[in-house]
């Protein structure tokens, strides 16, 4: 039977290089909420010699995600799911949608996907983000909800999403904390691993506005590699992880930026200058 890795917000950066590197070990199951740009991807992957099939969904839909999960079982043995379909507000997303879409979409995907999966891997995509905001100021009883009562965790969730700054920040810190509260669900009985990775400021559409400029000024301060990460190092990272041979990395979220957390970078501050502003204040201003 044919191995299949899908790919969810396959034509941004992140996306497209992860079903790239993917499609060097299986065939490929793509998808985005355009089937324009579905198409185009599938032009470009193909072209790089990957086995590959296309589907328009939009994963922050339950129904869309069943109907993706279903036809990737139809390709073959589902080794990896990879959940990048994300948005940001420095797009002009307002906060309802990024909140489905970044976080609803995960459970969607994880849930739906589980079904069809026996010792694969759930590759969740969260956010240096999620390493700004206190744990003590993270709502951790209605992330718990994601595993007992998805519509209340829904209800909940929602009534956080008013800015689109918070969220952005409360939704990421959900994909890392759910990583970690999912790992054995989804390990027992099953054998599938969960993972997510938190990129740090990477050189995609979400960073290249005047909006992110201070975010990206503040990481070079602290970076020791003196620039942002690329979307074929974060593909490569998350794709790593996935593979089979990492059989036993489970549970966990690990943190792709350069090293910029390690030095004192928060997202906004500079170094060698004292803090003006919180990571949450910034949020909460969006």
């Amino acid at each position: 039977m044919e191995k299949i890795s899908v790919v969810t917000g396959a034509s941004g950066g992140m996306g497209y290089y992860t079903a790239k590197y993917a499609g060097e070990r299986s065939a490929v199951l793509i998808t985005d909420i355009s089937a324009d740009r579905v198409e185009r991807t599938l032009r470009q992957l193909r072209e790089e010699g990957v086995t590959c099939e296309g589907m328009v969904a939009d994963v922050s839909k339950r129904e869309d995600v069943k109907a993706l999960a279903e036809k990737a079982h139809e390709m073959g043995r589902i080794i990896a799911v990879y959940s990048v379909a994300g948005l940001s507000p420095s797009n002009g997303f307002p906060g309802e949608q990024i909140m489905k879409t970044n976080a609803f979409s995960v459970v969607y995907v994880n849930e739906e996907f589980s079904k069809y999966m026996t010792g694969g891997c759930f590759l969740n995509v969260a956010s240096s983000t999620a390493y700004m905001l206190p744990e003590e100021k993270l709502p951790l009883k209605v992330f718990d909800l994601a595993l007992t009562d998805i519509g209340a965790f829904e209800k909940a969730m929602m009534g956080m999403s008013e800015k689109a700054g918070m969220a952005y920040a409360i939704s990421k810190s959900f994909v890392k904390y759910y990583t970690k509260k999912s790992a054995y669900v989804r390990g027992r009985g099953q054998n599938n691993r969960v993972v997510s990775v938190s990129p740090g400021v990477i050189d995609t559409k979400m960073t290249q506005n005047p909006d992110s400029d201070r975010a990206k000024a503040s990481s070079l301060s602290f970076c020791a590699l003196n620039r942002i990460g690329t979307p074929k190092e974060l593909a490569f990272s998350f794709v790593a992880l996935a593979d089979e041979r990492n059989s036993f990395v489970n549970g966990i979220d690990v943190l792709v930026d350069g090293g910029c957390f390690c030095e004192g970078y928060n997202g906004m501050n500079f170094r060698g200058q004292e803090q003006t502003v919180t990571a949450e204040e910034m949020a909460m201003k969006k």
